[in-house]
């Protein structure tokens, strides 16, 4: 088997397995051109198959060139951005959504991609909240109960 063909059938094979996970996959060149997505990722962008995203940027998307100065940085460092939470919205639509990108770099140590992955926390966020809700309500009760088991004897 040629070096090519090896080579086309593991990107193939890359394709199939990022196209089966939940989150949005994506990986940018320094430029800011995609190189590869997920059917998740271009779902989101409004495009019907990932190889119609190869080569656009952000610029081209719905949401803009907003992430571009944070990729360029995170190239420059070459640290991966982790657990990074966005409170995001789309008309009256507002989702929370976790980041993860991590640069990529060639054998000289040159970056040369940013891999990401995007996940929607909305339900994550609503139970932290509702957990937040019920510790303080359960906080309150003490405080009550206490009052009252100390008036009754006490006072």
């Amino acid at each position: 088997m040629s070096a090519h063909v090896n080579s086309s059938l593991s990107l193939a094979l890359l394709q199939q397995i990022i196209d089966q996970l939940p989150m949005n996959i994506f990986c940018r060149d320094t430029d800011g051109r995609y190189l590869f997505a997920n059917r998740a990722f271009t779902e989101q962008a409004g495009l019907p198959q990932p190889a119609d995203l190869i080569g656009k940027t952000d610029a081209d998307m719905p949401w803009g060139d907003i992430f571009r100065e944070e990729d360029l940085r995170l190239l420059a460092e070459g640290k991966p951005l982790l657990y990074q939470q966005l409170h995001c919205s789309s008309g009256d639509a507002t989702s929370w959504m976790e980041i993860h990108k991590i640069p990529l770099y060639d054998t000289h140590g040159k970056p040369v991609a940013l891999f990401g992955m995007v996940n929607e926390i909305g339900q994550r966020k609503e139970l932290e909240q509702t957990f937040r809700q019920q510790q303080l309500l359960h906080q309150l009760v003490i405080v009550v109960a206490d009052g009252v088991v100390k008036s009754l004897f006490v006072g």
